[in-house]
């Protein structure tokens, strides 16, 4: 069904899609920190599962600490 879809769509649009997705592609926010904020190049599936970083989302280093930024009563 998807593919009769984009068969009837303009051809520049398909083209323009096509050309956007070997480009840009959206990023699994799960692995976000690993892809943009991470000073390994790889890790081991084994570090990967247990990253400190990773599962707290680099909390107050990439993003600021909410905590820290609260009102003060």
């Amino acid at each position: 069904m998807a593919t009769k879809r984009n068969q009837t769509r303009n051809p520049v649009i398909r083209l323009w899609d096509w050309a956007k997705s070997q480009i840009v592609q959206e990023v699994p926010e799960d692995i976000m920190i690993c892809e943009f904020d991470c000073r390994e190049r790889q890790c081991a599936m084994g570090d990967w599962a247990v990253c400190d970083r990773r599962l707290n989302q680099a909390a107050g280093e990439v993003m600021p600490d909410r905590r820290s930024h609260a009102p003060k009563p």
